[in-house]
């Protein structure tokens, strides 16, 4: 049930998304103050990540680049 609700989360914070790119590539054209930023749509609180995860990750991100390098 966990992985469901998650699942469904997800889909309607991408509807959310799309619907908020539509909406700004129109109020840019309609309007002079556009819309707000993305984030006072979602208000999604930020993940807190330990040290280890943080490391964990940029390493991950760092393999990634380098391997785009590599030569076979």
């Amino acid at each position: 049930m966990r992985a469901a609700r998650r699942r469904l989360k997800a889909e309607g914070e991408n509807r959310t998304t799309q619907s908020w790119q539509a909406g700004a590539f129109t109020g840019l054209a309609q309007s002079k103050s556009g819309l707000k930023p993305l984030d006072h749509y979602l208000r999604r609180p930020p993940r807190k990540m330990s040290n280890d995860e943080m490391l964990a990750v940029m390493q991950s991100l760092a393999g990634r680049q380098n391997s785009k390098y590599e030569v076979n």
